[in-house]
């Protein structure tokens, strides 16, 4: 049976204490991801400077972002991942357009070599490469995108 994606829309808000270990189950689920344990989820929602985002869809958390914002110019998506069985319903999409949609000035991230799915997601926002970061991941070992966005 089709789904409609617009009933659907994922809901996005902030996270909660409560929520870490279904973030750190979705980061454990998304090994094109870093894997984000509790215990790092748990200190990025206790950080000032860090913003964590969560996005529902049927009525569960599906995604997730954290980013640092040191400046209320300069903005750092440290991470952001979708359930593998709740993608391609529009969460990651969500969450960035909440995230950017607060004006943040110079945004920047790194992606997989690889992850092409992501990097085309994000050049959709604007974003655009800057450079690569060699060997930035492990497990497996690989080379990052650096991307950038200006946003005002």
């Amino acid at each position: 049976m089709p789904t409609d994606h617009h009933s659907g829309t994922p809901q996005v808000r902030e996270a909660s204490p409560a929520e870490v270990s279904r973030l750190a189950e979705i980061a454990r689920l998304s090994p094109e991801a870093e894997n984000w344990t509790e215990a790092d989820l748990l200190a990025s929602l206790q950080e000032p400077t860090r913003q964590c985002l969560v996005a529902e869809c049927e009525r569960q958390v599906a995604g997730f972002l954290v980013a640092l914002r040191p400046t209320l110019d300069e903005a750092e998506i440290l991470t952001l991942a979708v359930d593998p069985a709740l993608r391609r319903r529009g969460v990651a999409s969500a969450l960035l357009r909440l995230f950017l949609g607060a004006g943040c000035g110079r945004v920047s991230l790194e992606v997989r070599v690889s992850n092409t799915a992501a990097q085309r997601l994000y050049q959709r926002f604007g974003f655009a490469a800057s450079g690569i970061r060699q060997a930035y991941y492990t497990s497996p070992t690989e080379d990052a995108i650096v991307m950038q966005l200006i946003c005002l």
